[in-house]
């Protein structure tokens, strides 16, 4: 987990409109919060600006709203804004 970080902003160094780095980044740190003891305010506070500019990036990327998504549960509590990102994450890519 701790190597995905560096992998992913090595992707948006190397090319910073790459909207899937900053989604990785996103839920790495989300991912360390919920199951690898990273607290919340430590990931949350560098997730979510992550998961925002990969949708300001790519508005049609379903991993982007489900990073979004994954940010507004897990770290903002807001299950409406959670279930709007995961309803469009599912329009976007069903599978």
């Amino acid at each position: 987990m701790k190597k995905s970080f560096g992998f992913f902003r090595q992707a948006i160094e190397r090319d910073p409109k790459y909207a899937l780095g900053y989604s990785g980044l996103a839920d790495s740190y989300v991912v360390s919060y919920v199951r690898f003891g990273l607290s919340r305010n430590e990931a949350c506070p560098k997730a979510e600006p992550f998961a925002l500019k990969a949708v300001e990036l790519d508005d049609r990327l379903a991993e982007a709203h489900y990073s979004l998504a994954n940010v507004r549960f897990f770290c903002n509590w807001d299950i409406k804004g959670a279930e709007s990102e995961f309803k469009r994450a599912l329009q976007l890519n069903p599978s």
